[in-house]
Parts: structure tokens; sequence; C-alpha cells
């Protein structure tokens, strides 16, 4: 832990990195206690607490382990905690503490504004904002810029290198995802393949596409996940994800007919897999992420699979693997969602 002072106000901030090996939950709460009355001793007006519970832990978890925190150290003031899965910042009062579990986000730092009680110092409210991150207006220290500099130099070379070219310009949405999709499929030779919205950042313009662009589509490290699921639990995730409105998922192998307007849990008309009807017994291969698999995007109905498996190659591998081979490309100009 440590105390910082802002003008003759005291912050403490302790960072738990959850249960260690071979510890106790209990043990693990009563160390959290003693860190954050260390930081009371030590001047501190206000302790927040930075819990890792794992970045792959499901958000519901997250706020169980954050709630448990809370009612055992109750001089904390505020928990922060952090899950890839998590889609919005969600901020709760616990015992007598208040959590935020914050999304992931690579343009954005998310700021934190507390209301203290002027007497106490007791958190009364808590209210978020972003700030953009973006060196033009913020500035950047000199020696992160400098070390910088030297990265894009080294793998300028590399960065710069073909990989194909493009017949049409390929847009972010529905041209360059499906594209995504039909990569994955192609790689995996399943029956389908299902990639969450916001994962393709960026478009492709027509001419040579190089390895930089690759990086600009698709930036996360997500890996390729096999999935092998039942027809009906393939239809009850993907009916999920559309009541959520998350945005109409990038599929191949799949022609999804539905009804924007129709009841929840009865949005889908019809799903055909390869021209075929989907059967509700039949057990299909799917391939999706790891993100996904993780419930990102409200895609939690895919962990109803019969088994999956990390491939653990990175989407944007697969991705150059089969552009690649590919003299050059152009947009997938087949419609796979149709709005009856």
């Amino acid at each position: 832990g440590v105390v910082r002072d802002y003008g003759g106000f005291k912050a403490g901030v302790v960072g738990l990195s959850g249960v260690a090996k071979g510890a106790s939950q209990s043990s693990e709460l009563e160390l959290a206690r003693e860190y954050a009355l260390k930081l009371r001793r030590a001047g501190a007006g206000i302790v927040v607490a930075v819990l890792s519970c794992g970045w792959q832990e499901q958000p519901q978890r997250i706020r169980q382990r954050a709630s448990e925190l809370a009612a055992a150290v109750p001089e904390l003031s505020l928990i922060v905690a952090f899950s890839r899965t998590q889609t919005e910042l969600d901020v709760f009062r616990a015992a007598q503490s208040w959590v935020a579990v914050c999304p992931p986000s690579q343009e954005n730092a998310l700021r934190l504004e507390l209301a203290l009680a002027p007497a106490t110092n007791a958190v009364m409210d808590v209210k978020a904002g972003q700030i953009l991150l973006d060196a033009a207006v913020l500035g950047q220290a000199p020696a992160i810029a400098a070390a910088a500099a030297e990265l894009r130099g080294e793998s300028g070379g590399q960065m710069g290198r073909r990989v194909t070219s493009a017949e049409d310009d390929i847009e972010v949405g529905e041209p360059m995802g499906n594209l995504t999709a039909d990569c994955l499929l192609r790689w995996g030779k399943g029956h389908a393949a299902l990639l969450n919205r916001a994962s393709v950042r960026s478009s492709i313009g027509r001419g040579v596409v190089t390895e930089r662009q690759l990086y600009e589509v698709y930036p996360q490290n997500d890996t390729v996940m096999i999935v092998k699921i039942r027809g009906a639990d393939l239809q009850q995730a993907i009916e999920h994800n559309l009541e959520k409105a998350t945005g109409l998922p990038y599929v191949s192998g799949l022609s999804i007919s539905y009804d924007p307007a129709g009841p929840e849990g009865g949005k889908i008309r019809a799903i055909t897999v390869d021209g075929a009807p989907l059967s509700d017994s039949k057990i299909y291969k799917v391939l999706s992420t790891d993100y996904m698999l993780a419930g990102g995007e409200n895609w939690g109905g895919l962990s109803q699979a019969v088994e999956f498996a990390n491939t653990n190659e990175p989407v944007r591998k697969i991705l150059h693997w089969c552009l690649a081979k590919q003299h050059s490309i152009r947009a997938p100009r087949d419609s796979r969602w149709v709005a009856d």
C-alpha cells in the first residue's frame, strides 16, 4: 500500500491480487484489513483498493468478491476492479464502501470522481468520466516518447510488409467483419464462425494491404476457440446476444432470418448452416474467440458448449494466414442476416 498527499489531503491505495496459493480467503481478507488499517494510521482520509480477480473473471463473480471484501474491511472507501468481459462501468454500494467494476478500453482512461463528506471524508457519491488517450492533447513523457520512437523504427520494416492486395475498399462493419469470420472458418474447418461486433476496428482501403493494417483491423490479442455446441444452444446464445443489443455479430457459414421487433427470446425466425436448417440436437463445430467464451459482449451462452478448446492462435495471425494465401481479396457480398 501507499499513501499520497494531494495538497494536504492524503489518500491511500492498496493493491489486492486475490487469494494466494496455499492461503484461505479469510486470511487474505485479514491481510487486506491489516493494510487498510496501516494506511488509515498513516493519515489516509480515504483508502482505495485495486482488486484483481483475473482478467477473464466474470463480472458477477467480481461483484461478489468486491462485496465480500467491503464487508470484511470497513476501512475501505472505494474498491476498483477490472473485467475484460465488462461492457460498461458498474458502480454500486457494498457495506460501507463503493465498488466500481470497470470495462477495458484501449482509447480512453477512466476517471472516477468522489464526492466526500466534509467532516468524515466518507464517500457520498461516485461519478465517472473518460479521458481520451491522445498524446497530442495530453502530452507524453520524453522517455516514453523516445522508447516508442525506437520501437516504431525497429518494427517499421516488418509492419510495412505486403500481405495481399484489396481489389476495392473493405469497410469496417459487415464487409471486414464477415471477411475475418470467413478466415476463421476456413482455417478451423468448422461448420460456422462467430465474432463479436466490436472486435473488428478498421477498414482496409483498395490497394496493398500491409501488416500494420491487420493490427489496425484487429488490435486485440484474442485467441481462436474451437467450440462444439448443440444447435439449440447455439441458437439460444445468438438469441441472447440479440436481446442485449450489442450489435449483430459477424458470422460465417450461417444465414440468419430474424425479426428486430420480435419478442424477447423469439427474434430469430430461422438459421441455416451451409444451406441446411439448423438441427437442435446436432453438435456443430464453431470457431469463436476466448473473449466471447468468457462472456464478452453478452456471449455467455457459448459456455453451454459440450466441449471447447483454446487453440492459442491469435485471430490476427489467422487473418494474416488467410489473406496472405490470396493474391488479392475483396469483401464478401452475401447477406448473412435477413430482417423479416
